[in-house]
């Protein structure tokens, strides 16, 4: 069975991993898990199969790409979060420029939370509160994800474009 690791152009030689434009270290934040990246590595090369350098650089930019999406859609949840205390303090009429006196600073964030739900203020309360508040923020995701996604699905088509020809060469010679 042929090896399924990337090959030098031409060659039947597997490129050793100092050669791969792969490198794992330089795409991880922290808490991320290393398994789950070399998991989509993975998958992704057992799907593609890529069959020589030019190919494995593809998807090496569909890897990236995509793992970056999935962080981006990952985070942006995470920020509905991130942003409660501030949409806390606005709802308690706490200046912005006053944050160092909101509940989330002074300890009582969990009873200014309970106070606001007893009036209404539910999770998407508060989250409508945060779009509105921080929206340009969210469109920085969003913008951000469709970039990764182009990204993403130009690899792809690079590959397929690049496997055409191969074909379409192979044919004429």
């Amino acid at each position: 069975m042929a090896s399924k690791l990337p090959r030098k152009s031409g060659s039947d030689d597997v490129l050793p991993p100092d050669e791969y434009p792969y490198k794992i270290e330089r795409y991880l934040v922290a808490g991320e898990d290393p398994k789950e990246f070399d998991r989509l590595v993975t998958y992704v090369f057992q799907h593609f199969q890529p069959r020589n350098y030019i190919e494995h650089v593809a998807m090496t930019d569909f890897i990236y790409a995509q793992w970056e999406l999935n962080r981006l859609r990952r985070l942006a949840p995470a920020a509905f979060i991130a942003a409660r205390p501030f949409v806390v303090s606005k709802l308690n009429g706490v200046p912005e420029d006053r944050f160092c006196d909101s509940s989330f600073v002074l300890g009582d964030f969990d009873e200014d939370l309970n106070h606001l739900a007893a009036a209404g203020h539910n999770e998407d309360a508060l989250n409508a509160q945060a779009l509105l508040m921080f929206g340009s923020t969210f469109e920085s995701f969003d913008k951000r994800a469709a970039v990764l996604e182009m990204r993403r699905d130009n690899a792809w088509d690079r590959l397929e474009r690049w496997r055409t020809a191969q074909q379409t060469i192979d044919n004429v010679k």
